[in-house]
């Protein structure tokens, strides 16, 4: 490491010198060079006992108040002098063997020559100072502090909110510090010395902050977790929730952090609504109740009244949102980014829905009327007009001229859903952008169906129609050909559809059943039957074309995975085993199983078990066909989550199994997001009566060693122990299936 040093040295001076002759300035011949000056001055003085006799060999030490020293010495007639001082404030420091030792404060000013004598008495040097530490609330305060010399002595601090009512003084007095209030968010300290000749003593002073809540926030794993955060270290008495409509006895608290913060279940919270509460707790010096607000989401804008049916689209490059409220007059651009609001603008008009054409790159506004209001991004000007006039094909005494959506391909060619003013049949109509927003009725047109709703393909290259009535009929429109096709759908009550933002896959929800269908490549997959109510959407990971998410009428979210629905119906063993492992990977399975309805097993993503062996949990299989069934079991030494769920293709052809790992980082996961215990082990018992440790949390006790010696009984009610030098409270749980 020498050399290495060495030569490093060697290029920081080369370039120092370096730069030290471009910056040069120049001058003219016979021109002098104007050096920077520096302010110094000196301190002389003499030495001497209490007879007045010289002292020599004194020692003298000048102490700047930046901490650099200067010393020097008395001469045989006990004089001394100091030059080249930097100006400012010093303690001076006299001493010599068998004489009490002297300071002082001195002040050096520029061109100064200051004298300072000193009468050294025979003895020993005392200095006492009557406490060495100060503790202070953060507010502005002062404190008295007794010297006792027998010589004259200094006193010093560099903190700035430390004031002293003197800086030395003689024998014996007191001091007083006088503390400014701490407005900061952290405790600080600060030392006071006192010295007297080689005598020195230090007073360390603690200033607390004062005590604030700095921070609520989500749970990174469970959303309904709550961390409340403070500036220092807190005891928690009392968490309440001040909401009628949330009962206390489910919050659940945990102190973390050392002290500086609070879990607790946010059981009441739900998504973009505040929720209040009152938390008590105790610093170092009393009591504070903190109201707080937790907040379900991570950006929010408030709006005033209630929002309600809201039109907005995000910008294809997904940075911005325009957003206006229902029947509003304004438009916002929102940043997606923070969430906060780039641009507003005003207009004479109330906003039922906006709409992007990627073709020109206007919004359009439709409003209550026929009028349709075309509006430039870039400044927010209304560039046009249009008003839907009656057209041949309209209900002759109440035309279609009321727009309720509209929606463009990136052609510019895009369609419209109309009612009339009086009734509300829903037909749909042409818009041609390209020419003059022309619109028109398609001649293959049909006002047989009550058209609910018109959605853009992933690439806007073609419009999907879906109707509203029992007919169930969807059809989508190709600009390119102008053609009108019909997309075939399997037997059953049709409710809504929802198109894939990367390739040509819909996911269409009938009454009962849900399934993909590629209208371009004429795929099916196979059925689930979750009767989900119609909410959905397509999961965009590497190799998840085929998972849709959805919410049942019971509130559960599932991931439907149809690839692996259609390999479980193919009963072909090496499609099937890929399809496990892909789901196992998204769920985070170490195994997976296939299981026929016979309990047998046909797949076996890791081999422990070959075609045809039995299913080793029938128990869980049994439970599964009323809903999914899960148990945490002991396997090959570990401890694994066996989540169990029925296939049905329509019928149920079998059972997936998922083996989810239950091991330290997943212990200590949970720990991080919820209210479980500070320490957390879990441990198995043998068939040979020995327990065996599985898992453990973020802070290994050794709890299982301790409390379950071989052969020992489950100690399940809650207990005070000694585990290596700790106690703690403790209770054993077996996990049931």
């Amino acid at each position: 490491m020498i050399p290495i040093y060495q030569s490093y040295k060697s290029i920081l001076l080369v370039i120092f010198y370096a730069m030290t002759v471009l910056i040069q300035p120049g001058c003219k011949k016979g021109e002098k060079i104007i050096q920077p000056t520096i302010e110094v001055g000196s301190v002389r003085g003499n030495v001497s006992n209490e007879y007045g006799e010289p002292i020599k060999g004194a020692a003298i030490e000048l102490t700047h108040l930046s901490g650099t020293k200067k010393i020097g010495s008395t001469d045989s007639e006990g004089n001394f002098a100091i030059q080249k001082l930097s100006t400012g404030s010093y303690q001076i420091s006299v001493s010599k063997d068998n004489f009490i030792a002297q300071s002082r404060a001195a002040l050096v000013e520029k061109n100064s020559n200051v004298k300072y004598d000193f009468s050294l008495k025979v003895g020993k040097s005392t200095l006492t100072v009557n406490t060495d530490t100060l503790s202070a609330d953060h507010g502005a305060q002062s404190f008295s502090v007794l010297i006792k010399s027998n010589a004259g002595w200094v006193i010093s601090t560099d903190a700035h909110w430390i004031g002293l009512s003197r800086s030395g003084g003689n024998g014996n007095q007191q001091i007083t510090l006088s503390v400014l209030k701490n407005e900061s968010e952290l405790e600080r300290k600060a030392t006071i010395t006192v010295t007297s000749g080689t005598e020195v003593k230090t007073l360390t002073l603690t200033q607390d902050c004062e005590l604030r809540l700095t921070n609520v926030s989500l749970g990174e794993l469970a959303n309904d977790s709550i961390t409340v955060n403070f500036n220092k270290s807190i005891t928690l008495i009392e968490l309440t929730s001040k909401s009628p409509y949330c009962h206390n006895s489910n919050i659940g608290t945990r102190v973390l952090s050392e002290g500086t913060a609070i879990r607790f279940s946010n059981t009441c919270g739900i998504l973009a609504n505040g929720h209040p509460y009152s938390v008590t707790v105790k610093d170092k010096t009393k009591t504070h109740t903190i109201l707080f607000n937790t907040r379900n989401g991570k950006d929010r804008i408030h709006y005033e009244p209630q929002v309600i049916a809201p039109t907005y689209f995000v910008t294809d490059d997904n940075r911005y949102i325009w957003f206006s409220l229902y029947y509003s007059n304004k438009i916002q651009q929102i940043t997606v980014d923070g969430l906060s609001v780039k641009k507003e603008y005003t207009y004479p008009f109330s906003i039922k829905q906006l709409s992007y054409n990627p073709y020109n790159h206007f919004i359009y506004a439709l409003t209550d009327s026929p009028d349709i209001y075309v509006i430039d991004p870039a400044n927010g000007s209304v560039v046009k007009h249009i008003k839907v006039e009656p057209i041949p094909g309209d209900f002759p005494y109440d035309p279609d001229s009321y727009p309720q959506t509209i929606v463009f391909t990136a052609s510019g060619l895009g369609a419209m859903i109309c009612v009339g003013l009086q009734h509300h049949s829903h037909v749909w109509k042409m818009i041609d952008s390209r020419k003059n927003d022309v619109i028109y009725y398609h001649p293959k047109e049909s006002k047989i169906h009550l058209y609910g709703d018109i959605h853009a393909n992933y690439n806007r290259t073609k419009l999907y129609f879906n109707s509203m009535d029992s007919s169930g009929e969807i059809f989508y429109f190709d600009p390119l050909t102008d053609e009108i096709v019909d997309v075939q759908r399997k037997d059953g009550l049709f409710g809504r559809m929802v198109t894939n933002r990367k390739n040509d896959n819909i996911f269409i929800v009938q009454a009962y059943e849900q399934y993909i269908h590629n209208p371009i490549t004429g795929y099916y997959s196979n059925m689930s039957f979750n009767g989900n109510g119609g909410e959905g959407a397509f999961s965009y990971l590497p190799g998840e074309e085929e998972v849709v998410y959805v919410v049942t009428a019971q509130n559960y979210l599932l991931a439907l995975d149809y690839a692996l629905r259609s390999s479980f119906a193919q009963r072909d063993e090496a499609t099937l085993l890929s399809a496990l492992r892909n789901h196992g990977r998204r769920v985070g399975a170490r195994q997976m199983f296939a299981i026929g309805v016979d309990g047998a097993v046909q797949a076996d993503t890791r081999g422990d078990y070959r075609v045809g062996e039995r299913f080793p949990y029938e128990d869980l299989t049994d439970g599964a066909l009323e809903r999914p069934a899960s148990a945490v079991v002991a396997w090959q030494g570990g401890a694994y989550w066996m989540v169990v769920v029925p296939v049905f293709t329509p019928n149920l052809s079998g059972f997936i199994a998922a083996m989810i790992p239950v091991d330290d980082r997943l212990l200590s996961q949970l720990q991080g997001q919820s209210t479980l215990p500070k320490r957390v082990e879990l441990a198995s018992l043998g068939q040979d009566g020995r327990w065996t440790l599985l898992a453990q949390g973020n802070a290994p006790a050794g709890m299982a060693g301790t409390l379950l010696s071989p052969h020992a009984r489950l100690q399940t009610a809650p207990a005070t122990v000694d585990v290596r030098g700790r106690e703690y409270v403790v209770q054993g749980v077996w996990l049931q299936r």
